[in-house]
């Protein structure tokens, strides 16, 4: 019952200037690691140009732990990179990103069992994707040489030689020209995409700041966003 209270509470709290330039309150928004850089900057600086009263609290973590505190209710909405099939939360499409592998000259496919991997941390959903689609496409295990916790981390060693990196955003690479990326396809010739949602709880719908940053990233095309280099 407390928790209705508070909750309750929190909903009256956001309805407070709803119109559009006055709207004001605070938004909860999960936003994996990659996304705080290569996109939420460019995407924020529309949306507190147009709502300049919303107060925004950025919460970072893998997709699956962003969903899982979205349904919990510790944040109001997230940005997640999994497959959204698997909660019951409302989602709508964002983007999809085909996967790349990305070494520092240029490279042929059968040229990476012979190359080190470096992998960064990412949920397992995306993790198992990687693995699954070298299994189908070598006999060799995909053994990493390196493990860091950021893609940030896996650009920079790569850029040093030190072993070639499968990402799921060109974001990570496409502003250096001295990295050389190939897309991924399965074994019918299909792109390996990667989709981002916007998830969240039916109920926030009734949320004024919440329904309306998802007409707001609905409106945008967030596949195009650039990184301000």
């Amino acid at each position: 019952k407390a928790e209705r209270v508070i909750e309750a509470i929190r909903e009256a709290k956001g309805c407070i200037n709803v119109r559009d330039e006055n709207m004001g309150g605070t938004l909860r928004l999960g936003v994996p690691y990659s996304y705080v850089r290569y996109v939420m900057p460019a995407l924020l600086a529309e949306y507190t140009a147009k709502y300049p009263n919303v107060k925004i609290e950025i919460i970072t973590a893998l997709s699956d732990e962003l969903a899982r505190s979205v349904e919990d209710g510790m944040i109001d909405i997230c940005f997640a990179r999994y497959n959204a099939e698997d909660s019951y939360l409302q989602r709508h499409l964002v983007s999809e990103d085909q996967f790349c592998a990305v070494y520092n000259h240029p490279f042929d496919m059968a040229e990476l069992p012979n190359i080190p991997y470096i992998e960064y941390n990412t949920n397992h959903i995306t993790t198992n994707t990687i693995f699954r689609w070298w299994n189908d496409h070598y006999s060799t295990e995909l053994r990493p040489r390196f493990r860091v916790y950021t893609g940030d981390c896996c650009v920079s060693m790569i850029r040093y030689g030190l072993g070639f990196g499968i990402f799921t955003d060109s974001k990570y690479f496409s502003y250096d020209s001295k990295l050389y990326a190939l897309p991924l396809t399965d074994m019918d010739g299909n792109k390996l995409m990667r989709k981002t949602w916007l998830m969240y709880k039916k109920e926030m719908l009734n949320h004024p700041i919440v329904s309306k940053f998802i007409d707001f990233t609905i409106g945008m095309d967030m596949s195009n966003i650039k990184l301000n280099e």
